[in-house]
């Protein structure tokens, strides 16, 4: 399925807004292995932008890991598999949220002007202050052009231990290792398998998502949280590809309950 619907909740069930979805291509220029299609990527792209233009959405969501860690280094690689989503006529816009696959492949900065994430800071409704942050708030209207529901986007590896997401001694990544070293020494899951799996929402992010939340409270705007990594656990299947502090981030969310209608994460 590459496409959510958000609904009216009455016996009509009339559509308000279609934002197209999809999730892990993970394309690499490889043979296919381990039940992995490589380049076949390239070709689900197109389904789903040719999906998102036939069924009307408004705008798209790429949930991240758009390339596999086989991919290392080559950003030509990531350009191929992206090709569809701005080659393909009245394809809507789409958002490409980072994955930790990208951020095994590709330096952070590099992969932000890759996937355009200048453009999308520029038309955040709530402001993001944050140089070099993948996330935002933007507006979905209703069929006549009414906005009722509004996207908001999060960086799950804002916070990440990746040497290609931030340099040595970097605030972000320091914080990473503590968040990760904490983790292990408990016992959790999430924390115990691979490094670069992990990341975190950060402190800037994290006020953000609140001012967020409450500017869409104030509107009487619903949202729909889009994220890579998981923000509870109940919602992974080994529970290793989560948020490193999604309880920080769930009772953010849960503060502002008429807000949150719907969350859906890549992985």
């Amino acid at each position: 399925d590459h496409g959510a619907t958000v609904r009216r909740s009455n016996y009509r069930s009339l559509t308000l807004a279609s934002v197209g979805v999809v999730a892990d291509l993970q394309y690499a220029d490889e043979a296919s292995a381990c039940g992995r299609s490589y380049r076949d990527s390239v070709h689900k792209a197109s389904l789903a932008a040719r999906d998102w233009r036939d069924s009307g959405c408004y705008l798209a969501v790429n949930l991240g890991d758009t390339i596999d860690r086989k991919a290392r280094g080559r950003v030509q690689q990531l350009r191929t598999v992206l090709g569809p989503f701005s080659c393909t006529p009245a394809c809507p816009p789409v958002i490409h949220v980072l994955g930790n696959h990208e951020l095994s492949t590709v330096p952070r900065p590099a992969l932000r002007a890759e996937l355009g994430w200048d453009a999308w800071i520029a038309s955040s409704e709530v402001a993001v202050s944050e140089a070099d942050a993948c996330y935002c708030c933007v507006p979905l209207p209703d069929q006549e052009g009414a906005c009722a529901w509004s996207v908001i986007v999060l960086d799950t590896y804002d916070v990440a231990a990746s040497a290609l997401a931030y340099p040595d001694g970097h605030p972000k990544r320091v914080l990473a290792a503590e968040l990760l070293q904490k983790g292990k020494r408990a016992g959790i899951p999430c924390f115990c398998l691979h490094d670069e799996l992990n990341g975190a929402v950060g402190t800037e992010q994290l006020a953000w998502l609140r001012r967020a939340l409450q500017w869409l409270r104030e509107r009487r705007r619903r949202a729909v949280i889009f994220s890579h990594a998981a923000l509870w656990p109940r919602v992974t299947r080994y529970r290793d590809a989560l948020c490193l502090n999604w309880e920080k981030v769930s009772t953010q969310i849960r503060a502002q309950p008429t807000c949150d209608d719907a969350g859906l994460r890549g992985v």
